[in-house]
């Protein structure tokens, strides 16, 4: 009888701000939610492009690369779509090989590596994937480096020990002579 004599509308008012509170707060959570799922680079965006790439690459190496802070060897890896990085298969050398240099022409990738044991001469002929050496020296020498010529005829490369640097010359990336005669450093 209380409540039918009672005419302040309290229950009313209150639930419908209640009402009104739940009703813009669900529909920020599901306007988020929207963004996160289905909204430009949202995961179905991203999920739909890391599948695409699984199954719709051309098996052509879009780029090789040494991912981390260090140029450690074990780091050497390559992508066919640049999203999605695998690492390459590389000879076996000390943990702590570093690759001191990388160079490419087409399909041909040379690097010189470097480990406690020796440096050496690596090259890969399949756009980066699978890695060989081509030659290799001891700790006498103390960096090597490789390149690709400017006028696009050959791979170049040099090694150096503490008094003379050697030539070296590639057109395939696999066959390396040793070019001219070493050279003497210039010392300081």
């Amino acid at each position: 009888m209380h409540n039918l004599i009672n005419k302040r509308g309290e229950g009313y008012v209150n639930t419908g701000v209640k009402i009104i509170i739940a009703v813009v707060i669900g529909a920020l959570i599901l306007g988020g939610l929207y963004l996160l799922f289905a909204g430009s680079g949202g995961i179905n965006d991203q999920l739909n492009d890391n599948i695409e790439g699984m199954f719709n690459h051309d098996d052509v190496i879009d780029a090789v690369q040494v991912n981390g802070d260090e140029n450690y060897l074990v780091n050497l890896q390559y992508t066919y779509n640049g999203k999605t990085w695998k690492n390459a298969n590389v000879p076996t050398y000390d943990d702590d090989a570093v690759v001191l240099d990388i160079a490419s022409h087409g399909n041909v990738y040379c690097a010189t590596v470097q480990d406690s044991e020796g440096t050496y001469l690596i090259s890969s002929v399949d756009g980066g994937v699978t890695w060989e050496q081509r030659m290799s020296w001891g700790t006498y020498v103390t960096t090597a480096d490789v390149g690709w010529s400017d006028d696009g005829s050959y791979f170049y490369g040099n090694y150096e020990t503490e008094d003379i640097r050697q030539p070296l010359r590639s057109t395939d990336g696999v066959d390396w002579r040793i070019y001219g005669t070493p050279w003497e450093k210039i010392k300081k």
